[in-house]
């Protein structure tokens, strides 16, 4: 990141790049070249690298659920307040059991922005649901000055930004 805070990926790049990776068996134009299919499951699913008893590592494992909960929340239309574990109870009856989500999130103060921020990148896919669906979710919010206190209220922005936006997403396609 160096001082200015740049990352080598614009978040555009980052969605596009993901989107790669998990359509790299069905879309060969846009598969990358050399990269076998086993390199992606150890990315998305930690396979040989990561809690092997587990069934499920990688990017499928994270300490997140706002993306699923903002998920479940819509396919119930349900506006309270979504558990995780209804969530994938949730998830599981729309999906039978076969949906996905490949993320990375980050939070936390940056100095260089001087706000405490929260990030999400993510590739969604929910088979069986209205004929199936696939989406890439890149999004960020901040909040003004950097410190720890606030990155707690980044998450909330983020919970209600990412509620909206997948009711709308998923209200449309």
């Amino acid at each position: 990141c160096g001082l200015t805070g740049n990352k080598p990926m614009t978040t555009l790049a980052q969605a596009e790049w993901l989107k790669r990776l998990a359509m790299h068996n069905e879309d060969p134009d846009t598969a990358h070249p050399y990269l076998e299919f086993a390199d992606i499951e150890t990315l998305f699913y930690g396979i040989g690298h990561s809690q092997q008893p587990e069934k499920f590592a990688g990017m499928t494992l994270g300490i997140s659920t706002m993306l699923q909960q903002a998920i479940a929340k819509h396919l119930s239309n349900n506006n309270q307040t979504m558990t995780p574990q209804i969530a994938k109870i949730t998830l599981d009856k729309a999906t039978k059991g076969q949906w996905r989500v490949f993320q990375k999130i980050c939070w936390g103060p940056s100095e260089t922005r001087s706000t405490a921020e929260n990030v999400v990148l993510a590739y969604v896919c929910l088979p069986h649901y209205q004929g199936g669906k696939s989406f890439v979710v890149a999004a960020q919010v901040a909040v003004p000055e950097a410190k720890d206190e606030n990155v707690a209220l980044a998450g909330e922005k983020m919970q209600a930004l990412l509620d909206n936006s997948i009711a709308q997403y998923l209200s449309i396609y």
